[in-house]
C-alpha cells in the first residue's frame, strides 16, 4: 500500500520485503525524475572534485608595490610572485624580472601584477631583443625575455593589458596591445 501511494505521488524509493527475508530497494520515481536527480548528483560530484583540486585555504594573496617591484604574498608574508620593472631612458619602464613559485603558477598572479604596474606607470615595455643582443649592447642589461617571460607578456597582451613589445636598441615600436 505504501509503495502504491509513493508510486502515485512519484516520490522516493522504498524498501520491499524479499521472499527469503531482507529486502530490496524499489525506485518508485518516474524515469524523468530519476534522470534529473542523477544529473544533479553527477554535477554535485563534479563541483566537489573541482573544489578539492583548486581550494587552497591560505591562498588569498596580498598585492603590494615597493619601488619598481610588484609582489603577491600570502597572509604570512611569503612572497609567491613578483614582477620587477626598471626605468630606462625617457622614463620608460621595462620588465626586467618576473617569477612565480611553481605551485602558484598558471593562476594569473604575474599577469595581475603586470596589470597593476600598467595602472601605475600607464605603459610598460618588454624587450624583443635576444639575450645575445642585450649582452652585445650592455652586459648588465636584463631586459631580455625567457620563454616564460615571453609567455607572460603574450598573456598580458591577449588580456588587453597595455604592454608594448619593442627592441630596446631601436627607437621604433614594433608591436603593442590594442586598447
Amino acid at each position: 500500500m505504501k509503495a502504491e501511494r509513493q508510486h502515485k505521488e512519484c516520490t522516493s524509493r522504498v524498501l520491499q520485503p524479499s521472499k527469503g527475508g531482507g529486502g530490496h530497494i524499489v525506485d518508485n520515481r518516474s524515469q524523468d525524475h530519476a534522470g534529473i536527480i542523477g544529473s544533479i548528483q553527477e554535477k554535485r560530484n563534479i563541483i566537489q572534485r573541482m573544489l578539492e583540486q583548486t581550494l587552497i585555504t591560505d591562498f588569498f594573496p596580498v598585492l603590494t608595490q615597493s619601488e619598481n617591484t610588484f609582489e603577491a604574498s600570502l597572509t604570512g608574508g611569503n612572497v609567491i610572485s613578483h614582477v620587477e620593472f626598471e626605468e630606462f631612458e625617457d622614463g620608460e619602464y621595462w620588465l626586467v624580472d618576473a617569477e612565480t613559485q611553481p605551485e602558484y603558477q598558471r593562476r594569473g598572479l604575474a599577469r595581475q601584477l603586470v596589470e597593476n604596474a600598467v595602472n601605475y606607470y600607464e605603459i610598460v615595455f618588454a624587450s624583443l631583443a635576444t639575450q645575445q643582443e642585450h649582452e652585445d649592447y650592455d652586459d648588465n642589461d636584463t631586459r631580455y625575455l625567457t620563454e616564460e617571460g615571453a609567455a607572460l607578456v603574450n598573456s598580458c597582451i591577449n588580456h588587453g593589458i597595455n604592454i608594448v613589445y619593442r627592441n630596446p636598441f631601436d627607437n621604433e615600436i614594433t608591436s603593442e596591445s590594442d586598447d
